[in-house]
C-alpha cells in the first residue's frame, strides 16, 4: 500500500532543511501532505520550491504565554486537518505542535533536530524519534530523558540534507548595490533569535560588542540580515564609516552567503549553512555550544566568539573561503529510509496479536 506522510513546517530555516525530505518521500511514490505555519516568509519559500500545502496556524507572539496558547491551537487545527484526510503512516518534522497532535492521534512522529539542548519536553511528551547528526551523542540526548531506543542518527549534519537538491556550482552570487571595491570585507551579519526560548542575555550582549567591533574597521561592509524588524535600531548605537546595508526583502539563501565574505551571527541556521559552504563564520551565540557547533569548530570551519577578546584577535581581511563540506550527500535519503524502517516496525508490532 502507498506510504501516506505528513511533513509539516513552522519556519523559514525549516523549508530549506524539510523541502529536501518531502522530496525523497516523493521519489519513493510516497503520498506526502504538507502543513505549513504562515510565519516569516515561510508560504512563499515553499510556493517558490513549488511545494503544494496547507496553510496552519501563524505567528505565536513573542512571550512565552502566547507560545503556549499558540502551540495548543495549532495541535487543534492540524488534528482538525487530519480528520478530513486518511491516516496518515507518520509525520516528520522539527515541529513541537505537529508531534505533540500525531500522539493524540496515534501517528508516529519523527523530529528533526541538531540542536541538543533545544526545549525537549514536547517531543519527549509525544514519544517522537528524535532524527539527529551523528556528530551529537546518543548520551547527550539521554542526558536530557530522550530514550536511546527512539534515537535515529544519521552521517553528515543537517546542512547535508538542505543543500541536497541544489547545485552549489550554479550559484550566483547576490550583487549589493553599491559595493564595487573588492578589496573590501563584505559581512553578513545575523543578530541572536532574541525572542527564542533558548536565547541568553549574554549573547546580545557580544552581539553589542560585536557591532562596534566591526564599525571599527572602515573597510567593513556590513550587510544586516534582522530576525525582527526592530533589531534594526541596533545600528544606530554606533557611528559607521561605511553605511551598512539592511536586508528589507528576502534573498535567496544560497545566494546571500555567495555574496560575503565572512558571517557573523548570533548562532543557528544561517552559521551552520555557511560553515558547511566555506564562507568563514563568527557564532557569537553564548548559549550552551551544541555537538554540531564542536564539531564544525574542530574542523577549522567554525569560529566560536566566546568574549568581546575573542572578537579583538580577529583580523577578518586573513580568512578564507574553503569548499563545500559535503559529509554525506545522500544524508536525506538516509533520514528518508530509516524513518520509514521504523515506522513500519512500529506499525507491525502495533498490529501484531498478543
Amino acid at each position: 500500500m502507498r506510504l501516506r506522510v505528513w511533513v509539516d513546517i513552522e519556519n523559514p530555516p525549516q523549508v530549506q532543511y524539510l523541502v529536501p525530505v518531502v522530496r525523497a518521500f516523493q521519489r519513493r511514490d510516497a503520498e506526502v501532505l504538507v502543513t505549513a505555519r504562515d510565519y516569516g516568509i515561510t508560504l512563499d519559500l515553499l510556493r517558490g520550491h513549488g511545494i503544494e500545502f496547507t496553510p496552519v496556524g501563524q505567528h505565536f507572539g513573542a512571550r512565552k504565554a502566547s507560545k503556549v496558547v499558540g502551540t495548543a491551537r495549532r495541535i487543534l487545527d492540524l488534528r482538525s486537518v487530519l480528520a478530513k484526510l486518511p491516516r496518515r503512516d507518520l509525520v516528520v518534522s522539527a515541529s513541537r505542535s505537529a508531534s505533540l497532535a500525531a500522539r493524540s492521534v496515534g501517528v508516529p512522529a519523527f523530529a528533526l533536530c541538531d540542536y541538543e539542548y533545544v526545549n525537549l519536553y514536547a517531543f519527549r511528551l509525544a514519544r517522537a524519534h528524535i532524527v539527529h547528526p551523528d556528530v551529537i551523542t546518543a548520551d547527550a540526548f539521554a542526558a536530557r530523558g530522550v530514550p536511546k531506543g527512539r534515537l535515529v542518527p544519521y552521517r553528515g549534519i543537517k546542512e547535508d540534507i538542505t543543500f541536497a537538491d541544489l547545485d552549489l556550482a550554479t550559484i550566483k552570487p547576490h550583487t549589493f548595490p553599491g559595493i564595487r571595491d573588492s578589496r573590501r570585507v563584505t559581512v553578513l551579519v545575523r543578530p541572536p533569535a532574541e525572542e527564542s526560548h533558548y536565547h541568553r542575555s549574554e549573547s546580545s550582549a557580544l552581539f553589542d560588542e560585536a557591532i562596534k567591533w566591526l564599525a571599527r574597521d572602515d573597510r567593513v561592509t556590513v550587510v544586516f540580515s534582522p530576525r525582527y524588524d526592530w533589531q534594526v535600531d541596533s545600528l544606530r548605537r554606533v557611528d559607521w564609516p561605511v553605511p551598512p546595508i539592511v536586508l528589507t526583502t528576502p534573498l535567496p539563501f544560497a545566494s546571500l552567503l555567495a555574496a560575503v565574505d565572512v558571517v557573523v551571527s548570533g548562532g543557528g541556521t544561517m552559521t551552520r549553512e555557511a560553515a558547511y559552504l566555506g564562507v568563514p563564520a563568527v557564532s557569537i551565540f553564548r548559549g550552551l555550544a551544541g555537538g554540531v557547533d564542536r564539531y564544525l569548530e574542530e574542523i577549522g570551519r567554525l569560529v566560536i566568539a566566546r568574549s568581546p577578546d575573542d572578537l579583538s584577535r580577529l583580523d577578518l581581511r586573513r580568512f578564507e573561503r574553503s569548499g563545500p563540506l559535503a559529509a554525506n550527500p545522500d544524508a536525506a535519503d538516509d533520514v528518508v529510509d530509516a524513518v520509514i524502517e521504523l515506522a513500519r516496525g512500529d506499525a507491525a508490532s502495533t498490529h501484531t496479536p498478543r
